[in-house]
């Protein structure tokens, strides 16, 4: 069944996603101020690229470090406004009327959680390139990579066995 078949529903946000969109919002803010607190202290030189291993392998201007949360940005706005239409979303289950109102809330939350973990690793990568700037260290750590593929793909996982579940 294409979406454009699939009813329309408002469903409006739980109050774990609008909690979990304000904490993330309010750490990406926070990390932005964090950038514009340390400029002055930050090289000129900065990492602008890590290696699977985490170790920094390209070294670019200290302007570079806006891109993070530039992208970081643009791709939860985008995200957003794709949240307000689960019917247009992918799902593993047919949907049928009476499994329409769990399918469409169970990918509004997986939406939800993919956009603010994005938005929580930009805020993350962003402070970690500083910290890897400043100090000299090496680059981040060995298990970054893994954890937050971890992450990420755990919570897509998780979201499709729901969605089995809500069949």
């Amino acid at each position: 069944m294409k979406y454009e078949n699939r009813p329309k529903m408002d469903i409006p946000k739980s109050a774990f996603e609008k909690g979990f969109d304000i904490i993330a919002g309010f750490i990406f803010f926070a990390n932005i101020v964090y950038i514009l607190i340390q400029w002055n202290d930050i090289p000129s030189q900065v990492p602008t690229h890590f290696n699977a291993l985490g170790e920094a392998d390209a070294w670019g201007n200290k302007g570079a470090l806006w891109i993070l949360p530039i992208v970081g940005t643009i791709l939860w706005m985008i995200m957003a406004a794709f949240e307000k239409y689960p019917h247009t979303f992918n799902y593993m289950v047919t949907i049928k009327p009476e499994n329409v109102e769990r399918q469409y809330k169970n990918g509004k939350l997986l939406f939800n959680l993919i956009k603010n973990e994005m938005l929580l690793l930009f805020a993350y990568l962003t402070f970690s390139t500083i910290d890897v700037a400043k100090d000299g260290e090496n680059g981040l750590g060995v298990w970054d990579l893994p954890i937050t593929l971890g992450i990420i793909f755990g919570t897509i996982a998780i979201f499709m066995i729901r969605s089995f579940r809500l069949k």
